[in-house]
């Protein structure tokens, strides 16, 4: 179950090469597979369908 958003964040932040972004797309990155550990568990996200809007396409 991959967020293809976050993925890109994660992406983004890695690409900026600092040892900072690195430390956040990492923790992001943890964030996203518990979340997703939980969905498979059908713990999921009441808001699963609601993307925030720092993560939506311009």
């Amino acid at each position: 179950m991959a967020v293809p958003g976050v993925e890109w964040a994660i992406w983004e932040l890695m690409g900026t090469g600092t040892e900072r972004a690195r430390r956040k797309a990492a923790s992001l990155g943890r964030i996203c597979r518990r979340w997703a550990a939980d969905g498979e568990r059908g713990n999921g996200c009441p808001a699963a369908s609601v993307v925030p809007p720092a993560m939506m396409a311009s």
